[in-house]
């Protein structure tokens, strides 16, 4: 067992799940080691330490079998969180019917089915109402179908068949949806025709053109995913917000007390201020969003004891907001969030994935910029692109923000020498864009003018023009989500802050 995946399993576990743990281990008499191990296990903080475990477990005399105890903490643990997990299941009620019916006590196991049908039917579990209807099925032919009628017994057979097209139905939406996913995981975007192409086939099924077509909950939940993904493949963002918000109001239809979607409501509520924050749709029901998106930073923090999911929600929540502020240029409100975030950040780390702490890098690189401090910035940036676990898209839009920032310190030596690296970075770049050769072009004269004011002041309404062109174009348009260059070059032509030409238009687009 490795030990690594023995320490998430530990480190996920809530208070409750620990002490139901402690209990279930205390009904057995044999040798319990393994508790010891947990404890030790358990002290670890951050990252699991093997040199840590073996000091704190110096003096035990069945150290020499540490990784057979490590199986049977590993089995252990999973033993009980399935026990725990188990007692109120509508999966645990049927594993019961089951039971009984294995006996041979027909009557128990109809009062059992006869109770979780409904249930069943409400939650939308297809799978476990078909094995329901299955074993009420075999009830009645175990009692040669005493006081039924030749209606009842086709009836059922009917009512078999219905959920199995509706199965039938969700297995094609999430094929369809799956495979959408798999070109945003892919490509992120739609870089070429071929591309695009690729996506409209896959959504130009039957199935995705009625959400009535959609013959369940689940299903309908996949279609709308089927649109999100397409239209974020594509860019429009709009669309893509549209069907976000779709999705959260199916969930709240089916659960409106968020007993059984608590963690997939809160994911798709990210997903949609995210999206609806990068097509500037901020508005009045943007905002209601938020203040439920607060609310439940704020509550979860207090009813969860599990650090994994504590440090998904502080995740979630600081990249909305960070983005957020950046976007509409409110860096002071940046500022009001950073000792608070600093904080949590420390403990929350180890728990963190590289790629989050490097969209925090990120965009505490943009609030430095939006306030003008340029050389924290510049160092924010440089965390994120000597970083192995960057993406090429990141990469090329922070070598391009870092560039626009080199111009800012009055280092001719730094100006030159990150132009120089950036142009050797775009010149390999498998994928081309417009966009970057219309910045090369630029980053060219810049190493040849930078000195010279006035010239560089007729390269920057240049270089905005042929952007604002590009900004129209379906492939080109991704290449602005990163870093807002038009706004940067327009503080530079007409001389104010950065901020205070973000939060204009940021303004505007909200009228």
């Amino acid at each position: 067992m490795m030990s690594r995946e023995l320490f998430l399993l530990t480190k996920s576990m809530t208070g409750h799940e620990k002490r139901y743990f402690k209990l279930f281990s205390s009904l057995y008499k044999r040798d319990k080691h393994y508790l010891t191990l947990f404890e030790a296990i358990d002290r670890q903080k951050e990252k699991y330490n093997e040199a840590q475990l073996l000091d704190d477990l110096k003096g035990e005399k069945w150290i020499s079998h540490l990784p057979t105890v490590k199986n049977q903490l590993y089995n252990n643990i999973l033993r009980s969180l399935e026990i725990y997990s188990m007692d109120s299941s509508v999966r645990s009620q049927l594993n019961k019917a089951v039971t009984l019916y294995n006996k041979g006590l027909y009557s128990q196991t109809k009062k059992i089915v006869t109770k979780l049908k409904p249930i069943l039917q409400q939650e939308d579990d297809q799978i476990l109402l078909l094995e329901a209807l299955h074993l009420e099925q075999n009830i009645s032919r175990r009692r040669y179908f005493q006081s039924m009628k030749e209606g009842d017994i086709l009836g059922a057979y009917q009512q078999k068949n219905e959920i199995l097209k509706i199965i039938e139905n969700e297995n094609a939406h999430q094929v369809i949806a799956d495979c959408l996913m798999l070109l945003v995981n892919k490509n992120h975007f739609a870089r070429t025709t071929a591309q695009l192409n690729e996506a409209k086939k896959i959504f130009s099924s039957p199935l995705l053109q009625n959400k009535n077509k959609a013959l369940s909950n689940k299903a309908l939940m996949n279609f709308y995913f089927s649109h999100v993904f397409y239209y974020s493949y594509i860019s429009d963002f709009k669309k893509s917000c549209k069907y976000t918000q779709k999705q959260l109001e199916l969930i709240k239809q089916q659960d409106p007390e968020l007993k059984r979607n608590y963690a997939t409501y809160f994911n798709l509520l990210t997903n949609f201020l995210q999206i609806a924050i990068e097509c500037k749709k901020i508005d009045n029901e943007f905002n209601q969003y938020l203040i439920e998106f607060e609310s439940f930073y704020l509550n979860s923090l207090v009813k969860t004891s599990n650090d994994h999911l504590k440090a998904k929600i502080f995740t979630s929540y600081y990249l909305v907001k960070f983005l957020l502020y950046n976007e509409i240029g409110e860096p002071n409100k940046f500022k009001e969030l950073l000792p608070a975030f600093y904080k949590e950040f420390e403990f929350y780390t180890p728990l963190l994935s590289k790629i989050e702490c490097l969209y925090f890098d990120y965009y505490i690189a943009i609030y430095h910029i939006l306030t003008q401090k340029y050389s924290p910035a510049y160092n924010s940036l440089e965390q994120v692109i000597t970083s192995k676990y960057i993406n090429d898209d990141l990469l090329a839009a922070c070598k391009l923000f870092q560039l626009f920032i080199t111009s800012e310190m009055d280092s001719e030596e730094l100006l030159e020498a990150n132009a120089r690296s950036t142009y050797r970075y775009l010149q390999k770049r498998k994928t081309f864009f417009e966009f970057e050769r219309t910045l090369i072009r630029f980053i060219k004269k810049v190493i040849k003018y930078h000195q010279d004011k006035e010239k560089m002041n007729v390269l920057f309404i240049q270089l905005r023009d042929e952007l604002e062109k590009l900004k129209s174009d379906s492939f080109e348009k991704r290449a602005f989500e990163y870093f807002d260059i038009i706004s940067w070059l327009d503080s530079k032509i007409e001389n104010r802050p950065l901020a205070e030409i973000v939060r204009e238009k940021a303004n505007k687009s909200m009228l």
